[in-house]
């Protein structure tokens, strides 16, 4: 093997490693993203992302905007009222 074909074995080496390292962290970006938004999903912290959006497709267009729609902290006083307002059968 010639220095011009050992130079063009080791830059395509190179260049494949490149290439896999980025294929493996872009990988790893996508999966641990999907996580996140399951994770989110199970755990309810994206109800208000999902409330909004829910909402602003609802609404008709004579209401304008953010007037009808709740802020995030009002949303989860309400949640966290309608959830400890009904008793439980516990004790």
């Amino acid at each position: 093997m010639n220095t011009d074909e050992h130079r063009l074995f080791k830059t395509g080496t190179g260049e494949a490693l490149t290439f896999l390292v980025r294929y493996l962290c872009l990988s790893v970006f996508i999966c641990g993203s999907k996580l996140w938004q399951f994770l989110r999903a199970v755990l309810d912290d994206d109800a208000y992302d999902r409330y909004a959006t829910r909402r602003s497709s609802v609404i008709p267009s004579e209401v304008e905007g953010p007037a009808c729609l709740l802020t995030a902290s009002e949303f989860y006083r309400l949640r966290l009222e309608e959830k400890y307002s009904r008793p439980t059968r516990c004790c």
